[in-house]
């Protein structure tokens, strides 16, 4: 190999890890957008002991978990 094939080789392989890295940049700039990234919404109101009993007993008797959420 000489060493003007090694040159295009070694460039095409750093331009290569060089769209990598922007699409990962782009990829977790784009995390930040989305919003249960943003950190835990407000409550607007208290989950007490009924619904943790409630959501524990739809998790026990679901045959899934695509069923479990059309229950709660």
């Amino acid at each position: 190999m000489n060493r003007e094939m090694y040159n295009k080789e070694m460039y095409d392989m750093l331009q290569s890890h060089k769209d990598n890295l922007k699409k990962h940049k782009e990829y977790l700039e784009n995390l930040s957008k989305i919003p249960f990234l943003g950190g835990r919404p407000e409550r607007e109101t208290i989950i007490d002991e009924n619904d943790i009993i409630n959501l524990k007993i739809a998790l026990e008797t679901s045959k899934n978990f695509k069923e479990f959420l059309s229950l709660v």
